[in-house]
């Protein structure tokens, strides 16, 4: 795997991403499926990291409201 990865940076000494180098490898499908699992890949992230935060911020408000006598500083 290292190695090919080498491979990869003699051939693109720029960068680049993963569409390009793709596009260059497999033609234009290859750089079309790349794009589109890129943008899958932040799409999730995105809503994971929402997700994520929607849950803390009910956990901290269900634990606020169950326990009425947290510090104020907590508040």
């Amino acid at each position: 795997m290292s190695h090919a990865y080498s491979r990869i940076i003699e051939h693109f000494p720029s960068g680049g991403g993963g569409y390009l180098v793709a596009s260059k490898a497999a033609g234009g499908e290859g750089g079309v499926v790349s794009g589109s699992a890129l943008l899958v890949d932040y799409i999730l992230t995105i809503t994971v990291s929402i997700a994520s935060g929607g849950m803390r911020w009910f956990s901290w408000r269900l634990w606020r409201g169950t326990l009425g006598n947290c510090p104020q500083s907590l508040r």
